[in-house]
């Protein structure tokens, strides 16, 4: 997460971190088998966006979208692919596997509501991460 003002505080595993702005604290708290995430902040979205291999770039229109959104990636037709899309409190909201089809993937996502998804695309070479924003 990037601020320009705030704290963040460390007890044991508790790390809790707040902003300029926010009205509440915001923390994580990731205890055995749990991870308990409260507020808005998305600290990871950003390292996994930027993880992406340069040469497995994928252009997506319309961003935001109302009822579908288009994926076009070069020299990949018939690449079959693992989609998952995630909410911002990082729920999976939407999983399907598909194969491109003219180096397109389309998405009929109209029954999401609105507001900001992470999606991570897999294929057998490589993942794709972005963040998409239904209107």
């Amino acid at each position: 997460m990037i601020s320009s003002q705030g704290k963040t505080s460390k007890v044991e595993n508790l790390i809790v971190t707040q902003t300029v702005g926010q009205q509440s604290i915001i923390g994580n708290h990731n205890d055995k088998n749990f991870y308990f995430k409260q507020g808005f902040q998305q600290p990871f979205w950003n390292r996994l966006i930027q993880s992406n291999q340069p040469e497995f770039s994928a252009g997506f229109y319309p961003n935001p979208f109302y009822n579908e959104i288009t994926f076009r990636f070069t020299d990949l037709n018939d690449v079959n692919f693992n989609i998952k899309i995630y909410d911002t409190a990082g729920r999976l909201v939407y999983e399907s596997e598909k194969i491109l089809n003219d180096n397109d993937l389309v998405l009929n996502l109209e029954n999401f509501s609105s507001g900001s998804y992470l999606v991570r695309l897999i294929s057998s070479k490589k993942t794709f991460y972005t963040k998409i924003i239904k209107k």
